[in-house]
């Protein structure tokens, strides 16, 4: 928003942020997932503005969001078509679906949204009309990094309690925080912490400066911090134990670490970006 909106979008928008309100991103499609060239929701030219039809899914703070980014193909263009709508909640022809019935992190709520006819005004463009994908590819690779530095800030009260836990666990006539391989375990889940913690600072000092790397390093935060969170959470199920794999905050912890294995994009999409960045870098 603050790079690519106009000053009505930023004063509407930007400020409904700073007031809480929630907002949502409607990239991926039931048929297409989050293969943007290949979209089926379309925005058609209607006079002065447009009709935008389409449905989206999969997507967090659908049942609640108060507005929404809404990635789409324009109507007549055979290439460069991609085209970024902004619309509120109460506008005509949006209807919300039912909520996702997730394994995990069911704080998050997701869902589908559908567009049926829905007018969209010009000014509701974000950037210009089908010059959106540039501008998207911005918005999501801030969104990619973002999940390296969750990950780590998710699993540290976890690695705290644990830390407590050995040192107060006793096995064979010592606490367990003396054997190597406990230790080992808590070494690797800090590691994989930090790992992604400065994965994301780093590819977001890039991103902010323009720097040519910028959407391989969010990538590769994106896959590092998923990586790291998966393997560190269910290490700590076997620390643990079998109370480990009773349900509780430990359980909890492994189901909403596995949703970061496809929220945000899959492993293999991000491995393929992470591939085509290297071969347009030795171009």
């Amino acid at each position: 928003m603050v790079r690519h909106g106009s000053a009505a979008q930023k004063e509407r928008y930007l400020g409904a942020i700073l007031r809480g309100e929630v907002s949502a991103t409607g990239i991926a499609e039931p048929r297409t997932g989050t293969d943007v060239r290949s979209i089926e929701t379309t925005l058609s030219e209607d006079g002065d503005g447009y009709r935008l039809n389409g449905t989206k899914f999969n997507i967090a703070h659908a049942p609640i969001m108060d507005f929404v980014l809404v990635v789409t193909r324009l109507v007549g263009r055979e290439s460069s078509n991609i085209t970024l709508v902004l619309l509120d909640r109460d506008t005509p022809g949006i209807e919300t679906g039912s909520e996702d019935d997730k394994l995990g992190n069911r704080n998050l709520p997701t869902g589908q949204l559908h567009f049926n006819d829905v007018n969209v005004c010009a000014s509701q463009i974000l950037g210009q009309p089908s010059r959106g994908l540039g501008h998207l590819i911005d918005i999501i690779s801030l969104g990619r990094l973002y999940y390296g530095l969750a990950a780590a800030n998710l699993l540290a009260p976890f690695v705290a309690e644990a830390m407590q836990y050995v040192a107060n666990r006793s096995s064979f006539k010592s606490t367990i925080d003396s054997h190597q391989y406990i230790q080992k375990r808590l070494v690797d889940m800090k590691i994989g912490m930090e790992r992604s913690r400065w994965s994301a600072y780093g590819a977001l000092g890039q991103l902010l400066n323009n720097h040519p790397e910028a959407l391989l390093s969010c990538s590769i935060a994106k896959v590092v911090g998923a990586e790291d969170l998966i393997s560190s959470a269910t290490s700590l199920v076997k620390l643990y134990g079998s109370v480990g794999y009773h349900n509780g905050c430990i359980g909890q912890l492994v189901k909403d670490a596995l949703g970061f294995s496809s929220v945000g994009g899959t492993d293999e999409m991000h491995r393929k970006n992470i591939f085509n960045q290297m071969q347009r870098l030795l171009g």
